[in-house]
């Protein structure tokens, strides 16, 4: 399973981070039990370039929405985090 953290411009780094981390670090026990990695975990923005995360941490996201590639998107569950810090999390909506 394909787990896509969608990432924002002032989203709180522990917002994406944590989820980020837990997902990786079970994908890593499944793997070295011998058995396949049970997920695979990556970031996805609106835009291409760098996300400016809340305290001035800037982030490269693995994709953006419109250039994931079809074999990741199948199977794929996408999580925004909405940031504590941040008055509303931005709307974004697939081009």
């Amino acid at each position: 399973m394909n787990i896509g953290i969608l990432l924002f411009d002032d989203v709180e780094v522990l917002d994406f981070c944590g989820p980020f981390e837990v997902f990786s670090v079970a994908a890593g026990l499944g793997a070295g039990s011998g058995g396949e990695s049970p997920f695979t975990v990556f970031t996805l923005a609106e835009r291409a370039g760098l996300v400016r995360a809340a305290g001035g941490l800037k982030v490269q996201p693995d994709y953006t929405i419109d250039d994931i590639p079809s074999t990741t998107i199948h199977r794929s569950i996408c999580c925004s985090c909405p940031a504590a810090g941040v008055p509303a999390a931005k709307s974004i909506t697939p081009g």
